[in-house]
């Protein structure tokens, strides 16, 4: 489990520095762990480390704050920011590069 903790932590330290987010609050890289052999208190997060890889749980901001709603999420122009910097930290993390004849290759 320590294993995954550290990689979701450095995959979700990507993510909080791509520079959208700059503008959000940081409220950083947490970790939850239920009290079952260790292992973490959201599904999501547990059964992506059973099958071999780190699992996040992506929050950007709070649509009951009018400053953060205005400025990240009340268009889909700016959801499709969020998207986007989500998706390029995730293939920075992953060493994906686009190319032009099939999309994204790792």
């Amino acid at each position: 489990m320590e294993k995954y903790k550290y990689e979701s932590t450095v995959l979700g330290t990507a993510i909080l520095s791509q520079p959208l987010y700059e503008g959000l609050y940081n409220r950083g890289v947490k970790t939850l762990e239920g009290s079952k052999r260790g292992t973490d208190y959201y599904g999501i997060i547990r059964y992506s480390v059973e099958r071999g890889f780190p699992g996040i749980i992506i929050e950007h901001c709070f649509m009951s704050n009018p400053d953060e709603f205005e400025e990240f999420l009340s268009t889909d122009a700016k959801l499709r920011e969020l998207a986007l910097a989500d998706a390029t930290a995730l293939a920075q993390y992953y060493n994906l590069v686009r190319t032009v004849d099939s999309g994204i290759r790792s």
